[in-house]
């Protein structure tokens, strides 16, 4: 059982499921049930943040669409996306019909010889349910929670019922449909796969997924059907499943729906899911019948059929049981089973012992197995080779423009970790230097190339970059830069699995050393002398040490711009000269309750954006950068050149997480200019 915790209300939900498996709760199981039906407030609510946004398990799929249709809207609008519609192509199919289950009304199909638009627009607006789970029209947004309806490919995740979260999309403007979009490629994170999925130029755990054209009947608001082959990508929202899509699924978090419950299987099956009773929560009542009441003889045989099969299993594990009992079939290994026990059998005490007199006798005659093919029709012989031949196409001299979800989703690339030349420091500033430059490459080259020796050849590198494989060539950059730098000091940056002093590499890759003379002061009233202060003040370079009484990297910097004292010789204001520059890099790893702010305000030089940040614990570096649309993106080069998007900052990634990253602490935060609110006077 997935139920394993050893509180008192826990042990009693799992004798509650014991007794349910049984058609057989009693009126406490029944109460300790009810007890967790949501009530509208607290933690026992839909509106909790736990259970919020989690699929709620229902037994019609009517009732699964309406909540899915529901929650679509309600999570674009609470989280500022816009909801997308996406259509399917769908055309008439000559494909042979279904066989149907007869105990059910025989279906009335449409005699409709193509599908006029007033047929099509009805069709788009059939819930899936009507489709055999295809929709004809798909309602998404980024960040949406979906679920994958199809193995499309087992090695990567990407199977029926796997849970996914939508990223980014390519769609391209549906042809004769003004104003409507189809998807061509949608691109979701898998949650929590059974292993990490790494694809070449994607984020881990983020697979494509393509359209499908399947056969299906589809079910018209008239109630005729229409066969159709509709081309859809796989997915489903997933705010709601049914029972039977929830088989095999262990949730932390289980709401459930037992009202449309068929029968105390499908109640067993949705409530079984949860790991606990305080994570499992009810959204309406549901009537005690679906609890306790009889069971068929059907039903009550196959519960005799198991219990003897258990026995068993559990004498022949002891190796109690002789080898010749366990026969082909069930029915032979029982009967075997019940000869022997009335015989040799008695005298084990392993064995349980039965009355003399039992309903339940296995068949005495041997089973026969016969197995009958049915021959193909000629007919769809002929219609299967008449398709499978190649028509003709006519030639577009141009495809349509795609439609990016967003034109900047896929998470940017970063160099993978050397482990035979640790490189996780270089790894660092290559990640978050190529983020800057692709978001402006002609500002950044110029303004970079400047700095030194090490930052121009990284440059120049980015430059030549053909894009073929982002992994490899910024690899292969990092490889470059860090070259030339090792050049130029060679007793900095030795070679080999040994650690990289990351202050030292930021001083020459800025080209702070040479440029760095202490900070300069200029009195007002003393004619060009220098002044004479009694406190050593803090100048603004690329490169400064953040001192630890400062409470924010704003605060820091609003105390080097104000003037420092009185001249002691003339008594007039002394002010510090700070050096400009576009990118400005804070040393913030010696204090620990600092506020690493997204913006900060720098004098009259403008607003600056924070721009990466890298980390450091356990003798390894990484990197989170933010992009100018605040996306916060997380590298490290021991998991490969992918990054992983970690949210919207100061939205759903707040800023008070900036200074620790998976058990790192933030060492270095690099700000760049963002807007230049007044003329810098030099």
């Amino acid at each position: 059982m997935r139920q394993t915790a050893q509180e008192p209300e826990e042990i009693a939900f799992r004798r509650a499921l014991a007794n349910l498996r049984y058609h057989d709760c009693t009126p406490e199981d029944i109460a300790l049930l009810r007890s967790r039906i949501s009530t509208g407030e607290g933690d026992c609510s839909v509106d909790n943040k736990a259970f919020k946004n989690v699929s709620i398990i229902t037994s019609r799929n009517r009732d699964k669409d309406e909540i899915n249709k529901t929650n679509s809207a309600r999570f674009a609008a609470e989280n500022g996306e816009v909801l997308e519609d996406f259509f399917s192509f769908d055309k008439l199919s000559s494909a042979e019909p279904k066989r149907t289950d007869p105990k059910k009304l025989r279906r009335v199909y449409s005699k409709a010889k193509s599908i006029s638009k007033k047929m099509q627009v009805n069709l788009w607006n059939q819930p899936p349910c009507t489709s055999e789970q295809i929709p004809g029209k798909l309602s998404l947004c980024i960040g949406m929670p979906v679920i994958i309806r199809y193995n499309e490919a087992t090695e990567l995740c990407i199977t029926r019922g796997q849970e996914a979260r939508v990223v980014g999309w390519t769609a391209f403007k549906y042809p004769q449909w003004p104003g409507r979009k189809y998807l061509d490629v949608l691109y979701v994170e898998l949650t929590n796969p059974p292993h990490t999925v790494n694809l070449p130029h994607l984020p881990k755990n983020v697979v494509p997924l393509t359209r499908n054209t399947e056969s299906i009947d589809a079910q018209l608001p008239n109630d005729e059907y229409v066969r159709l082959a509709r081309s859809q990508i796989p997915v489903l929202p997933n705010f709601a499943m049914t029972d039977y899509s929830a088989q095999g699924k262990t949730r932390k978090h289980n709401v459930v729906d037992l009202t449309e419950c068929r029968n105390f299987q499908a109640v067993y099956t949705c409530l079984s899911r949860g790991t606990s009773l305080k994570g499992t929560l009810v959204v309406r009542d549901f009537e005690d019948s679906l609890l306790k009441g009889e069971l068929d003889g059907a039903l009550r045989q196959e519960y005799r059929e198991l219990d003897y099969l258990t026995t068993i299993t559990d004498l022949l594990y002891k190796g109690i049981l002789p080898a010749h009992i366990i026969r082909l079939t069930r029915w032979e290994t029982i009967h075997a089973y019940r000869e022997w026990k009335a015989g040799a059998g008695t005298a084990s005490h392993g064995a349980p012992t039965f009355s003399e007199t039992n309903d339940f006798d296995p068949p005495k005659e041997d089973i026969v197995y016969e197995v009958s093919t049915i021959s193909a029709s000629t007919k769809r012989k002929e219609r299967e080779a008449k398709a499978a031949r190649p028509s003709k196409r006519r030639r577009i001299a141009a495809g349509p423009q795609p439609i990016l979800a967003n034109a900047s989703w896929a998470a940017p690339t970063g160099p993978v970790w050397d482990s035979t030349d640790w490189s996780c420091a270089f790894d660092a500033w290559t990640f978050i230097l190529h983020c800057l430059w692709i978001s402006d490459r002609v500002k950044w080259s110029r303004v970079l190339k400047t700095f030194s020796p090490g930052m121009l050849s990284m440059v120049t590198e980015f430059e030549f970059m053909e894009l073929r494989d982002p992994e490899e060539e910024v690899t292969h950059v990092r490889d470059i830069w860090r070259k030339i730098v090792r050049d130029s000091h060679p007793a900095e940056y030795p070679v080999g699995r040994i650690g990289t002093d990351i202050i030292a590499l930021t001083e020459d890759l800025l080209g702070h050393r040479s440029l760095s003379q202490g900070p300069k002061l200029a009195c007002e009233g003393c004619d060009g002398a220098p002044p004479e202060t009694t406190n050593t003040p803090v100048a603004l370079e690329r490169f400064t040490a953040v001192r630890r009484q400062a409470m924010s990297i704003q605060h820091f910097v609003d105390d080097c711009f104000a003037q420092t004292e009185a001249c002691l010789l003339c008594r007039s204001p002394v002010l510090v000269k700070h050096a400009f520059s576009d990118l400005l890099t804070f040393e913030v790893i010696t204090v620990n309750t600092l506020l690493i702010n997204d913006r900060i305000e720098v004098g009259d030089w403008g607003t600056y954006r924070l721009a990466g940040i890298i980390y450091y614990g356990e003798n390894h570096f990484t990197t989170r950068v933010v992009t100018r649309d605040n996306k916060v993106y997380y590298h490290d080069g021991i998991d490969g050149g992918h990054s992983t998007y970690e949210g919207i900052l100061a939205g759903s990634f707040g800023v008070g997480d900036l200074n620790e990253c998976l058990g790192k602490s933030a060492s270095l935060a690099v700000y760049v200019l963002a807007d230049r609110s007044r003329p810098r006077q030099d």
